[in-house]
């Protein structure tokens, strides 16, 4: 038999029941509007918007299509793609409804909506998971993890979970159902050993910041930093990603691979206070071996500035070789006299082979004062030739005559990166010179022992002159 057509200009279906419209055997239904007409699937005030279901082949359930609410006065078109796209794509609008394919972008699960906006959701006693390809976020009411594997060839795993008591493993009685309640213990982090830790134990509570090192997680990445910031912007053309940007903004920084920590605000990385201590490059740097520097730049703000409310000392001097952690000096502080105090320990107990001083005043006869400006500077001073006094009173000067030390010639600007630790590693080194110290206040019982001496002499020669004018 030849196809049929026919038109029907309005259908009315009265009864119970479910009607249908069914074509010949093995023949396609045809719905067409005329001209410009389009198919239309209406709403009403029972159903709601218009909708369409689409069902399994044995009909017995399907899912349903449906237009947006009354509400939301929606009126769109969406134009689906020229051909079906290729494996892993997803649908993409160009903000007008054209639909095209496109592979999906991001790392470490970027794009994944668990819920919209306003809705709630809960895993009790339950699995959450959402599946695709390089994309899967998964939890569960009991353990409470949300775990979320990078899509666009990312290998870095991120999540947010709570962790099990310190010494029990996970799953035990004393992890299971713990959620995110008062006493939880919460990681973010991912699986290059970068982590944020919340957790506690019988008395204490700890939070930890943790960035690997050269561990099997950071997989031999032994640079990087850690960094907290309270700038703005960006303040440096040449590294848009510089540890200091806007100058009234502050910076802490941790190399991971040195292991130094930079407090700081200006302009400047780890080299602070090697030549770059200018008006911007201000801070504080503490490194590994236990060195601190700090750089003002210009002006007259104070490099250390030590305030207290009551008598004592402001800093101690501490020699830890000693199991005893003795002391060996102080400057402390009297506020009531406003005087300050920079103390030697000299206390009996620490001494032994205690003999007078004689012949202070040869020692101090032998020593050549001289007055001189230091090189590049202008104002004259008074004072001892290192090398000159070393000869006489060499517990007084600090290193040797004409020394010498190697530094690293170049840029030795440093911002925790592995590059900048390579490219340092490699510069070449130079001699410079290393300066003798002198201090002054060893001079001091030398001086005292010579006035004794001078006070002896005189008293003697008192005595003689009174004897001869007897």
């Amino acid at each position: 038999m030849a196809d049929k057509s026919f038109g029907i200009k309005e259908l009315n279906i009265i009864g119970t029941g479910t009607p249908s419209i069914s074509s010949p055997t093995n023949t396609n239904l045809n719905l067409t509007a005329d001209g410009t007409g389009k198919v239309v699937f209406t709403g009403n005030s029972t159903k709601g918007a218009g909708q369409f279901i689409l069902n399994c082949e044995q009909n017995s359930h399907g899912i349903t299509i449906k237009g947006p609410p009354h509400s939301a006065s929606a009126s769109y078109t969406l134009t689906l793609p020229n051909n079906d796209g290729n494996a892993d794509q997803v649908l993409k609008t160009n903000g007008s409804g054209v639909l095209s394919w496109v592979d999906q972008t991001g790392g470490g699960g970027g794009g994944v909506t668990v819920q919209d906006e306003g809705s709630s959701l809960s895993t009790t006693g339950t699995t959450l998971n959402f599946v695709g390809t390089g994309v899967v976020a998964s939890g569960t009411g009991a353990t409470k993890t949300i775990t979320i594997s990078g899509g666009g060839g990312s290998s870095i795993t991120a999540g947010i979970s709570t962790l099990p008591r310190p010494g029990y493993a996970y799953g035990t009685t004393a992890q299971v159902g713990e959620g995110l309640e008062p006493h939880s213990n919460v990681a973010i982090g991912n699986t290059i050993a970068q982590k944020l830790e919340f957790y506690y134990d019988t008395y204490n509570q700890m939070s930890n910041i943790k960035i690997g090192g050269n561990s099997v997680h950071a997989n031999g990445r032994t640079g990087g930093t850690f960094r907290i910031r309270t700038d703005a912007g960006i303040n440096n053309s040449s590294n848009s990603d510089s540890i200091y940007q806007w100058s009234s903004g502050a910076s802490i920084l941790v190399g991971v691979g040195a292991g130094h920590v930079l407090l700081c605000t200006g302009q400047g990385n780890s080299n602070l206070g090697q030549g770059n201590a200018t008006g911007d490059h201000k801070g504080c740097l503490f490194t590994l071996d236990g060195t601190m520097t700090n750089a003002v730049g210009y002006g007259t703000a104070f490099n250390l500035k030590l305030m207290r409310k009551d008598d004592g000392n402001a800093i101690e001097f501490v020699d830890t070789y000693d199991a005893s952690f003795p002391t060996i000096g102080s400057i402390s502080l009297d506020i009531s006299a406003n005087t300050t105090a920079y103390n030697t320990t000299s206390d009996y107990r620490l001494k032994e082979n205690v003999v007078g001083i004689t012949s202070a005043l040869d020692k101090i006869n032998q020593l050549r004062p001289v007055n001189f400006n230091m090189i590049g500077k202008t104002k004259k001073l008074d004072g001892f030739i290192a090398h000159e006094v070393e000869a006489i009173v060499p517990y007084a000067v600090t290193g040797e005559k004409d020394a010498v030390k190697f530094v690293k010639d170049g840029d030795l600007s440093d911002t925790g990166t592995k590059e900048d630790a390579d490219r340092i590693a490699a510069l070449p080194t130079k001699e410079v010179p290393n300066y003798q110290q002198l201090d002054y206040s060893k001079l001091v019982t030398l001086l005292t022992a010579s006035i004794q001496e001078l006070s002896a002499k005189n008293d003697a020669l008192e005595t003689r002159i009174k004897t001869l004018e007897g």
